[in-house]
């Protein structure tokens, strides 16, 4: 009878979903103690067309996850020119470039590592903010304090306040939408690069503020993150604006903005945590509410698992998917 009893627990337990007996983890997180990331400072994420997750931070080089296992890169061990890097995109042929903060650039194709800054290219300044490039293979590079270079076929050109519209000679963010304009954020608002020339953009009710983060979704709209004043949205016609008094935000310090698979928009704000917007509705993900180790996000990419892998300030890099983490390199 008891032998009876128990098998009927087990028919009983076997004939639920697997999905509802083991989920898959949600959160992870990876710091300069329980992994190969060589600082908490995330300020970038890169996953290349391979996969592979590049980790980039503010004071002590990059990491990069291959083949099961992390290998640091810095000043020491490399021909990196500075241990603290802003940015790092890939181009169509899978080059890394590499924006450091007092080293200039730094490109990687394959074994081949090289260095430009303003000794031996037409960089105007080696602290660099942003890189973009478009679909002609032009490098846009955002600088601190000397506006935008232009590296075309060879050849340098740098647009600054003297020879141009640049509203700041700072810019933290740039875009290559998919029209090939160029859009600049800088620290006295929106620009665009069009037709060799540089004008500011936007609408006048826009904030002129700092901005540090430009991405395009899926339907073409243009979202534009300020570092103190919220979030617009063009759509091709006209502006949208948000912020903490008008919309779901919990704060307007927005630092990083992706989009997933779903068009649905990523923000990472400094000292709010991570925040969800699928057009209508916004969801706050923190310290107090979920898993976030950390409230203080630099960035955000989406991988096309729609895992999404966080910079953060002070706990290292954060991989988050709501549907349960899938196919993250580093997360057995």
């Amino acid at each position: 009878m008891k032998n009876a009893f128990y098998l009927s627990i087990i028919c009983i337990f076997l004939s639920f979903p697997v999905s509802s007996v083991a989920q898959s983890r949600k959160w992870a997180n990876f710091n300069a103690k329980n992994s190969g990331i060589p600082s908490n400072q995330v300020y970038s994420v890169l996953i290349d067309h391979k996969g592979d997750p590049w980790v980039v931070t503010l004071d002590s080089g990059f990491a990069v996850f291959k083949s099961n296992k992390w290998t640091k890169y810095n000043t020491k061990n490399s021909i990196l020119p500075n241990n603290g890097i802003y940015t790092i995109v890939e181009d169509r042929k899978g080059s890394k470039w590499l924006g450091t903060f007092g080293g200039g650039v730094l490109k990687i194709s394959g074994d081949k590592w090289e260095v430009y800054n303003t000794k031996n290219s037409g960089l105007p300044e080696n602290f660099i903010y942003s890189i973009a490039i478009d679909r002609q293979e032009n490098v846009y590079i955002g600088t601190s304090s000397e506006g935008l270079a232009r590296l075309r076929l060879g050849k340098w050109k740098v647009f600054n306040m003297k020879n141009s519209g640049l509203p700041n000679p700072k810019i933290p963010s740039l875009l290559a939408d998919h029209n090939g304009t160029k859009w600049l954020g800088t620290s006295a608002g929106l620009a665009i690069y069009k037709n060799n020339n540089i004008m500011p953009a936007g609408d006048s009710l826009l904030p002129i503020s700092g901005i540090y983060s430009l991405v395009e979704d899926k339907k073409n709209n243009i979202y534009v993150g300020y570092k103190y004043a919220g979030l617009a949205v063009f759509n091709g016609k006209g502006w949208k604006y948000y912020c903490q008094n008008n919309s779901g935000l919990p704060g307007d310090n927005i630092r990083s903005v992706a989009v997933d698979s779903h068009n649905n928009i990523w923000i990472g704000t400094m000292g709010d945590g991570l925040v969800e917007f699928d057009g209508k509705s916004w969801k706050v993900y923190n310290s107090h509410n979920s898993e976030l180790p950390d409230n203080n996000i630099f960035h955000v990419t989406v991988d096309k698992y729609n895992n999404k892998w966080l910079g953060t300030l002070a706990h290292g890099l954060v991989i988050f998917n709501e549907s349960g983490i899938k196919n993250a390199g580093p997360v057995k």
